[in-house]
């Protein structure tokens, strides 16, 4: 099958190599596809490169979830705590640092890796 006998349109890259659109099915008019790069079918990867030159819209992933969101934030908070606040929180208790220094590195975590309720809480 040549590219020039595939309508296609609407194509949007759904991940890497695969590209959603619509073709226009000769019984049925236009109709959703999913087309593979390295599909074994000449179909597919024909209609494959009719969407790609089409210049699809890039790939925009769905959005997490607050459960997603809020297991990242603490994640990440739990990695920079260990990593930059704990070791000033044993030199504030062994009296080499002021106290405030470690509670403002704290503060600066938590404001790095916000939780979900604490972005709507701020409006954020």
């Amino acid at each position: 099958m040549k590219d020039r006998d595939v309508s296609v349109r609407n194509p949007v890259y759904i991940q890497d190599q695969w590209i959603d659109c619509e073709i226009d099915h000769p019984k049925f008019g236009w109709i959703p596809y999913t087309a593979e790069a390295d599909a074994k079918s000449d179909f597919m990867r024909a209609v494959y490169r009719k969407a790609e030159s089409l210049g699809p819209q890039p790939y925009n992933p769905p959005p997490l979830s607050a459960a997603e969101m809020t297991k990242r934030a603490r994640q990440a908070r739990e990695r920079d705590y260990r990593g930059e606040a704990d070791p000033l929180y044993f030199q504030a208790e062994r009296g080499e640092i002021d106290r405030q220094v470690w509670l403002d590195k704290c503060a600066e975590i938590k404001a790095r890796h916000p939780m979900p309720t604490e972005k709507m809480r701020n409006g954020r």
